[in-house]
């Protein structure tokens, strides 16, 4: 499991009480660096899947688990991440492009997911 900056920001919106537990419960979970590799790819998928500005975050979600090679990416984001339409067509871009494409999904089905031996 790992975070970036932009899970950090993200955490830290809403009330005071809420934002400490959040931030309490990714205490120890390992960052990934921002790179221009992850810079230059957000700004790629958020021009490609046409992302309005506010949206920018998901593009570096995105960014940071394909330069990263992760494997899943979990969200509650159903609007710009865990979409039929978005995944689509976010993993015709990483194909064109020469990238592995995560599996996006929300936390609940990501809950149980068979792990290798």
């Amino acid at each position: 499991m790992f975070i970036s900056q932009v899970v950090l920001d993200e955490v830290k919106w809403g009330d005071t009480e809420k934002v400490n537990k959040r931030i309490e419960i990714l205490q120890g979970i390992p960052m990934l660096e921002l790179n221009d590799g992850v810079e230059n790819l957000a700004e790629r998928y958020s021009e490609s899947l046409r992302f309005p500005a506010k949206a920018i975050r998901d593009a570096f979600h995105l960014a940071y688990a394909v330069i990263y090679e992760i494997d899943f990416l979990a969200t509650w984001n159903c609007t710009h991440l865990a979409n039929a339409d978005v995944l689509f067509r976010f993993a015709k871009l990483n194909k064109d492009w020469g990238y592995e494409t995560p599996i996006i999904c929300t936390p609940e089905e990501l809950v149980g997911y068979p792990k290798e031996d």
